[in-house]
């Protein structure tokens, strides 16, 4: 099932002439993970074979690391999935 959707999110980056990323998920980013109420963690940029996670203190960025689809939970690969298809370009 994982790879059904990795395959699909791949599917969607070549089907579409995507913007930079961060101009993708205008209103919002997938949400990575998060620590506590002040420290999270955003998909702010995709590719083809990963993903790049934005990690921030409030409203600083605090660190920054890119991460294979295969190590991203099933959830959030919906997610993405649901604003790539959302997406009008």
């Amino acid at each position: 099932m994982k790879t059904k959707k990795i395959q699909r999110i791949k599917s969607l980056l070549l089907e579409k002439d995507f913007p930079p990323a961060g101009e993708i998920f205008t209103e919002r980013s997938p949400i990575y993970g998060s620590i506590g109420e002040r420290v999270f963690a955003l998909i702010e940029d995709i590719s083809l074979d990963r993903a790049g996670v934005i990690v921030y203190l409030n409203d600083q960025i605090i660190d920054q690391f890119n991460v294979a689809y295969e190590e991203i939970d099933e959830d959030i690969l919906d997610d993405i999935i649901y604003l790539l298809e959302k997406v009008e370009v």
